[in-house]
């Protein structure tokens, strides 16, 4: 897929929507964007993640609607166990469904903010900190400074999220990269000594106090598959460039995959599909791509490390399949498609030569919109949060819920948008809108199977 042009049509969307997005928002994409470009290495799949992320924050910000199923479900928990299983990714979810989580309920603080540690969890993997914080402006990610077992340690960010689940309150979480460089038990000191929040008054402003923490950490023991290959790895090669599959980590929070791309010294920049024995793509969460010295001057080697959705069961085996970046940032054609919500179900939209998503039902609820609906294409999870859904004035609808998969075996998927009365809507059209995207690249010269069993 066109890397760009979905970066491209989440900050054009963002800007568009007289709604729900202040003109700082946009600018904070936009600076999102800016500096994880400047990042050595660091893939345009990662950089996705990011501004998607910032996506979702902008469309909270300036939504006036809240989900009462969110917020009654986790203000009316004593431990507020259910942060990752509302708001986390595919992962995160999971384990908040399984109770893997370690359940906490620590608060501090400072300059009349009020946040509490809820949950962590640690699967030798990723570290993710789910948290509510009570304020009274809205509150973005977070960055901390973090100490295991009194040692400062450096880490990376990889994603966050933020949500307003009622009247000056907001929760989150943090997720960061270990990859087997921590403990498997450990005491992490968070400290923060600012926090970030927004009002439509005010725009960004940052809170300059002390919160800080000592949270007890316990690596995952159960459900974590580690398998090998540094021997004989799986690998194949094109010319003058071998991909190698080093390991790979599935855990009840995500599957990991080590990689290594060793060419010429004109570095390619490819992002990764991965699937299952029975070509079913896995969601991607994002990478990290480091370049490394090599002994021949004219060659080059970078290591990858691919985090994708966990599975279900352990398959026999995954197919990885790269494909070529493309960052010519081309213009995009906007599709969009109106219908009658009570009596033209189901409607596909096209979404250009990537493929299509198919609208199936909708669930007009006193408190939220369900849309539900099925895609077809080469990059079934891109192409799921790549439209959105417009009233009968073509003003987006503002999203309560992210996009959640159904039924990875048909790519069926959910959105949450706000409620929509029936005797509002009677007679009027909705649309469905977004943008024509490329079909990727797909490097089938360098596809890579890895047998698990």
């Amino acid at each position: 897929m066109n890397d760009y042009e979905l970066d491209f049509e989440i900050n054009r969307v963002l800007k568009e929507s007289t709604q729900a997005v202040p003109e700082v928002v946009s600018s904070r994409v936009d600076q999102t964007l800016l500096s994880v470009k400047k990042r050595k290495r660091v893939s345009r799949k990662a950089a996705i993640g990011v501004t998607a992320a910032a996506a979702s924050l902008a469309l909270l910000v300036g939504s006036s609607f809240v989900s009462p199923t969110i917020a009654k479900a986790l203000t009316n928990t004593p431990l507020i166990g259910s942060v990752f299983e509302m708001i986390g990714d595919a992962g995160l979810q999971l384990s908040g469904q399984k109770g893997l989580a370690t359940k906490l309920n620590q608060a501090a603080e400072d300059q009349g903010i009020r946040m509490t540690v809820t949950e962590v969890l640690y699967d030798g993997i990723r570290l993710a900190i789910g948290y509510t914080v009570e304020a009274d402006h809205f509150v973005s990610s977070l960055d901390a400074d973090m100490l295991i077992n009194g040692e400062p340690i450096e880490t990376l960010l990889s994603s966050s999220s933020s949500s307003k689940i009622g009247h000056n309150q907001y929760t989150g979480y943090m997720d960061y990269e270990a990859d087997g460089t921590l403990p498997d038990q450990f005491k992490l000191t968070l400290k923060l000594n600012s926090i970030q929040q927004y009002s439509n008054e005010t725009g960004w402003q940052t809170t300059k106090g002390s919160w800080k923490f000592q949270l007890p950490v316990s690596k995952l023991t159960e459900g974590i598959s580690v398998h090998s290959f540094e021997e004989l790895p799986p690998s194949a090669t094109s010319g003058e460039t071998t991909l190698s599959v080093k390991k790979v980590t599935m855990t009840p929070a995500v599957t990991a995959i080590n990689v290594e791309l060793d060419g010429k010294e004109t570095a390619e920049e490819l992002g990764f599909f991965i699937y299952d024995d029975k070509g079913r793509q896995l969601q991607s969460f994002g990478y990290r791509g480091d370049n490394l010295q090599s002994d021949d001057k004219n060659r080059y080697k970078s290591e990858y490390r691919i985090r994708f959705a966990p599975i279900e069961a352990i398959p026999d085996y995954f197919i990885i399949q790269p494909y070529n970046l493309d960052t010519s940032g081309k213009q995009l054609e906007r599709s969009q498609i109106t219908f009658n919500p009570l009596q033209q179900l189901p409607i596909t939209l096209s979404q250009g030569d990537i493929g299509s998503i198919t609208v199936t039902q909708i669930e007009f609820q006193p408190d939220k919109t369900v849309l539900h609906y099925k895609v077809e294409g080469s990059d079934p999870f891109a192409q799921a949060s790549s439209f959105w859904l417009e009233d009968n004035y073509k003003q987006p609808i503002s999203l309560l819920e992210s996009t959640r998969l159904v039924d990875r075996s048909t790519y069926s998927f959910t959105q949450v948008y706000a409620p929509l009365p029936l005797d509002e809507i009677k007679g009027k059209s909705l649309y469905l809108a977004g943008w024509k995207l490329s079909a990727p690249d797909i490097r089938e010269d360098l596809a890579v199977k890895i047998p698990l069993k």
